[in-house]
């Protein structure tokens, strides 16, 4: 079964699953039960895929501008993945 990720930025949604074999699919719409669901500003989540940055991460999350939640078993071990290696970046 993939790793679904509903993104919501703004009036924008979209999904990726992670499949088996390490492939992504990106998709418009949000999926059904995701297991892991980012609500941001879109410019939040432009900088952040580009700055890669620990604090840029930590500051918007500690203002509410980005919110990653965990719905599922799986969701919650690929949000402490993803929180582990934003804390190794600058």
């Amino acid at each position: 079964m993939p790793l679904r990720v509903n993104v919501s930025a703004g009036a924008e949604n979209c999904h990726f699953e992670l499949v088996a074999g390490g492939g992504v699919q990106l998709r418009d719409g949000v999926a059904p039960q995701p297991d892991v669901t980012i609500r941001s500003e879109l410019a939040i989540l432009k900088e952040l895929i580009i700055q890669q940055s620990k604090r840029l991460f930590e500051d918007s999350e500690n203002r509410g501008v980005i919110s990653v939640v965990a719905n599922s078993w799986k969701g919650e071990q690929a949000v402490k993945q993803v929180r582990q290696l934003f804390s190794t970046l600058p």
